[in-house]
């Protein structure tokens, strides 16, 4: 049931229909996911790769069977030397003359018949090799090939993930900004009219006329670019669902308390060391390059192959009288042949050692490849540890910030209804918890990316890697 909805979604998405200009259609952060795994082009190409790993493993599977070919050739048969039938019953010169009367006729008028007959055969052929050891090592070869491409398919999947969770995040930011930005920019508005009445009435000097004017000038510019940063999140958000704008709305998903997480740094180095997909295909890369210098090495080896042939040949077609020669059925003939082909390498210009140090230098670079992964996957996890840890205290703090400005405003409204306070000091009191609700958005979501992160690099959803 549950995917049923998603694919509802999803197609209400891709066809563009059903969306009233009052009540838009919203998605949420798992519809965006699942819409991207199924329009994402880099996860269809990876399905691709999959599909290319396979078909490669059953050629290298397919040189093992044996080989069945229908066979039509022409071929030349030396042609005996003719003689005469009455030959024998008469002596020199007389038998010769004969004999070679007999020759001049077998000639006819083509120079190659002279001492050749055309052939023609046609059937079947079989073969089989019984003993190839870089075809045998090709098959491991190719079956490294289809694991490498399933660890290429998995990280195109996470990072699929990662980039939707990501933009989503930063458009939803983006759009709590606007927001905020607005009422922020109304506050500095009512402000500047404030200071420019009191300034025209000699109560404020130059200098704070010109304090408001240029905040609220900030705050006009700060709205503008939180208008634009709007657009590209959402842009690329879409973009990296695989679809275009249909123009719907994203909601925004809650959080009760952020989630925290529950492993320690030496835990997640040793989930990352299993599960970072780049890590992971670094170390099959290594092992695949390793398996490649068997399979060069195996052109040392010798080869065996069987074959066997069934057909049915004419041998005796001449060239001046080819028709009729082909339509004889005395001419044609049953033919088979048996037997085994052995090659045995003794010199190849160095061509097999030169594979095999080629195969060599990829397999090092692979094992530095995979010391770069390891290095790079562990400084990740540790700078999204401890990410993690200082926005967690960013985000206490701008939660007592934000609890101070709700405070403060407050008593700021009350000391204005008493007649103590001035319309001054109720704005000054809106913009700074306006800030501080500013300050805690940027601070929430970066958490919420920083964890979005450390889970494509762990493999671990957030469900799994935070405390419940």
């Amino acid at each position: 049931m549950k995917y049923l909805i998603l694919l509802i979604a999803a197609i209400i998405l891709l066809t563009g229909y059903g969306y009233a200009a009052d009540k838009p259609a919203a998605v949420t952060l798992n519809e965006c996911i699942y819409i991207a795994l199924q329009n994402n082009t880099s996860v269809k190409a990876s399905e691709e790769d999959k599909n290319k790993a396979l078909a490669e493993y059953r050629v290298a599977r397919a040189q093992q069977y044996p080989i069945l070919n229908f066979d039509l050739r022409s071929q030349q048969y030396p042609k005996t030397i003719a003689t005469h039938p009455y030959a024998a019953y008469f002596e020199f010169p007389y038998n010769t003359y004969l004999n070679q009367r007999a020759q001049r006729q077998q000639e006819g008028s083509f120079e190659i018949s002279r001492y050749y007959n055309l052939g023609l055969s046609f059937g079947l052929v079989a073969g089989i090799t019984l003993y190839d050891e870089k075809k045998n090592r090709m098959i491991d070869s190719a079956r490294s090939g289809v694991e490498l491409s399933q660890f290429q398919s998995r990280k195109a999947i996470y990072d699929v993930i990662y980039n939707v969770k990501k933009n989503y995040y930063l458009y939803v930011m983006a759009k709590d900004n606007i927001l905020l930005r607005e009422k922020l920019l109304k506050s500095n508005e009512d402000r500047l009219k404030i200071t420019e009445l009191l300034y025209k009435n000699a109560q404020k000097p130059i200098l704070d006329l010109n304090r408001a004017r240029y905040e609220y000038n900030e705050a006009k510019l700060e709205l503008q670019k939180a208008k634009n940063s709007s657009r590209v999140a959402k842009m690329e958000l879409f973009m990296s669902m695989g679809i275009s704008d249909p123009g719907v709305d994203i909601v925004p998903q809650e959080y009760a308390a952020l989630p925290q997480i529950k492993y320690a740094i030496d835990e997640l180095n040793k989930l990352g060391d299993l599960n970072y997909p780049d890590l992971q295909i670094a170390r099959q890369q290594k092992k695949a390059n390793k398996i490649k210098i068997n399979v060069e090495r195996g052109g040392h080896y010798p080869t065996v192959e069987l074959q066997g042939g069934a057909s049915y040949e004419n041998g005796n077609l001449n060239a001046a009288t080819i028709g009729r020669d082909f339509v004889d059925s005395g001419n044609w003939r049953w033919a088979g042949f048996f037997g085994f082909v052995a090659r045995f390498p003794i010199y190849s210009g160095g061509a097999v050692n030169a594979k095999i140090d080629s195969a060599k230098a990829e397999y090092n670079k692979s094992v530095y490849k995979e010391k770069e992964a390891g290095t790079v996957m562990r400084a990740t996890v540790e700078n999204c540890h401890l990410s993690l840890l200082e926005l967690r205290e960013q985000i206490d703090i701008s939660l007592l910030m934000l609890d101070n400005a709700e405070k403060q405003t407050l008593l700021a409204k009350k000391t204005y209804q008493s007649g103590a306070g001035t319309q001054l000091d109720l704005h000054d009191a809106n913009v700074s918890l306006i800030n501080a609700r500013i300050g805690y958005a940027k601070a929430k979501y970066d958490y919420l990316m920083t964890l979005a992160k450390l889970s494509s690099i762990v493999g671990l959803g957030e469900e799994s890697l935070c405390k419940k």
